[in-house]
């Protein structure tokens, strides 16, 4: 739904200063945490997104970044050659404690792959959890139910963030959403 091909109308970029313009917003308007997702640009190096979670600690220290899903982590594993701990890593390095747990969809690679074919499968979404958890940071985890996916499905998807809960304790919120095909 969200998905624009290079050069697409609807696609665009935001500089790192435009985005502190809108956290800027955020925090005027008492916000403590901004969640920030965006999409997978093969163009953005990993310094963008490190300079994105700087600029934030720097001129509002106050605010928490609840930065990059598990596939931007990926995406941004491909651009820098890092493996996503490393890059999870430089992301601490710069500030950032929380990852959003977006692109979740349902962890059965039996629906990803018709759902969320772009964003890996449901190991990627596993280990990148674990790798943040592991780092020091916290995370939230979602399921998007309502489109493909059947009653197996579901629970596979509760019984993969309930082990890795159990594994790390890594885990501040669950989030299920329904899918609104509209």
């Amino acid at each position: 739904a969200f998905y624009r091909k290079p050069g697409d109308a609807g696609g665009y970029t935001l500089t790192v200063e435009q985005v502190m313009e809108k956290v800027a917003h955020a925090a005027a308007g008492g916000a403590t945490t901004v969640l920030l997702q965006g999409g997978h640009n093969p163009e953005l190096p990993l310094d963008y997104y490190l300079d994105l979670v700087r600029e934030t600690r720097r001129r509002f220290p106050g605010m928490t970044p609840h930065y990059f899903t598990a596939s931007e982590v990926v995406q941004m594993t491909q651009v820098s050659g890092l493996t996503p701990q490393g890059v999870l890593a430089q992301l601490r390095a710069a500030g950032q404690v929380s990852l959003p747990g977006g692109g979740a969809e349902i962890l059965s690679d039996r629906v990803r792959r018709k759902v969320a074919a772009k964003k890996g499968p449901s190991s990627a979404w596993l280990e990148v959890h674990r790798g943040a958890h592991r780092a020091g940071m916290r995370s939230t985890a979602t399921m998007m139910y309502g489109h493909l996916e059947e009653d197996e499905d579901i629970l596979v998807h509760l019984s993969s963030v309930r082990t890795l809960q159990d594994e790390t304790a890594g885990f501040t919120a669950f989030i299920p959403w329904s899918y609104k095909p509209g």
